[in-house]
């Protein structure tokens, strides 16, 4: 009779011998002491490295960057894509060529973010940023200087392609060539009060190139918008502003303010604060601010040539006429905290080039006559912020006003001899 081989049940019954013989001799028998101490020392081991490479991972790497050659006690950090220099005094020059690259080279792609630290003292923080420090970083998008960096370095941010602005503070006084190149579409904002000095390095391959040469524009103070220092390049140059007015009305008007003044030794640099506002020819405006102290405040107002038009002294004097319709920059200069009261004029206006003229009836609802012993040329009709209305270039004797709501308006009429200004009220 033939018997039939089941190798599945005999191979389990096998096993299941086998699985039984290790049981008793793993109840029976003692693992060494030896061997227990070399599986604890092992798990203890793992254990340390996660925690360092946890540790590691959350501090950050951390370098010395102090100058060689003066005061500096300065670090780095790198922190996920963010680099933070930090301390007093003066940080290291970098080279563009190893061994004396920044020692994140390496590392320079994964910084999207750069921190200055700002330490509040009379020793200040960090002074410069320097040469070469942040070369080829392509990836950077931000970067905050502390209000105590004086100098830019060569090369600084050479090739950073993907930075767009940034703001030099009102103590800056010193810049390198090539700071900026190949920064194309970068907008640097100068909060300098004068003019920087350039510093041309020709051991460097365009430290010899002017600073703000590829920027794509450059905000300066409204005094320094036609200095030939900065000159015109292919960037775009505008005034620099930190906010902008509402529309000035016969009602006063107020707006608080904070200028941040650093006791830096040795540097008589003050910050200012500016604001941008419309004005419209004929019309008088004051603008003055106080800071509730005994310090000296200063507003000063100009226009966008850098002309300073009027200043007032310690609050509100007489009212400036304006001779433009346009923008203007308003600067507050004092200590602290400040409020700006502001407002216009419209009753008493002033005719720009006096010749006689007869508007009537004025206030009036539908239409105006206007008289005048010479030819009129034009007549416009302007809101008080300088908006065009109406303009009627074929005058003759009366000009409608119905389409306008009640209100207070500028006309502007004019003939061979000039302009005059008058005010009319549509009810």
């Amino acid at each position: 009779m033939n018997k039939h081989f089941n190798v599945n049940e005999t191979a389990a019954g096998a096993g299941n011998s086998r699985a039984m013989e290790a049981d008793t001799i793993l109840k029976t028998r003692e693992i060494p002491k030896s061997h227990k101490s070399r599986f604890f020392l092992s798990i203890f081991g793992m254990l340390l490295l996660s925690f360092f490479t946890f540790t590691n991972n959350a501090m950050g790497q951390v370098w010395d960057i102090s100058t060689l050659t003066g005061w500096g006690d300065v670090t780095a950090t790198l922190s996920g894509d963010t680099l933070i220099i930090s301390g007093r005094g003066f940080m290291a020059d970098f080279y563009d060529s190893p061994p004396y690259r920044p020692p994140w080279w390496n590392q320079r792609l994964q910084i999207h973010t750069v921190i200055f630290e700002e330490i509040v003292s009379f020793e200040g923080s960090v002074r410069n940023v320097g040469d070469g420090a942040f070369d080829d970083c392509t990836n950077l998008t931000s970067v905050t200087l502390s209000h105590y960096v004086q100098r830019i370095g060569v090369t600084s941010f050479m090739n950073c392609t993907k930075l767009n602005n940034i703001t030099l503070s009102a103590c800056l006084f010193e810049i390198k060539g090539g700071a900026f190149h190949g920064c194309y579409d970068l907008t640097v904002n100068c909060r300098m009060t004068e003019y920087p000095d350039i510093i041309y390095q020709s051991d460097y391959e365009y430290g010899n190139e002017y600073p703000f040469n590829d920027i794509k524009k450059l905000c300066v103070m409204p005094w320094l918008i036609n200095v030939y220092d900065y000159p015109s390049g292919k960037y775009t140059k505008e005034i620099l502003y930190d906010e902008v007015l509402a529309t000035p009305t016969n009602e006063e008007q107020k707006i608080n303010g904070t200028i941040n003044e650093f006791p830096i030794p040795n540097l008589p640099c003050k910050n200012c604060y500016v604001y941008k506002v419309s004005l419209t020819e004929g019309i008088k405006y004051t603008f003055c601010a106080s800071n509730g102290s005994i310090f000296s405040t200063e507003t000063d107002l100009y226009d966008n040539s850098g002309n300073k038009l009027f200043t007032w002294i310690d609050g509100c004097g007489d009212p400036y006429q304006s001779t433009f319709t346009g923008d203007a920059y308003v600067v507050v200069h004092c200590d602290g905290t400040f409020t700006l009261t502001y407002r216009c004029y419209t009753e008493g206006i002033d005719e720009v080039k006096s010749n006689k003229i007869n508007v009537y009836p004025n206030p009036t609802k539908d239409e105006i006559a206007i008289e005048s012993e010479f030819p009129i040329n034009k007549v416009e009709i302007y809101s008080l912020i300088g908006t065009l209305l109406i303009s009627e270039s074929n005058f003759k004797e009366k000009i409608s006003v119905s389409t306008l709501f009640q209100g207070v308006y500028l006309l502007k009429v004019y003939t061979d001899k000039g302009l005059t200004i008058r005010k009319l009220v549509k009810n």
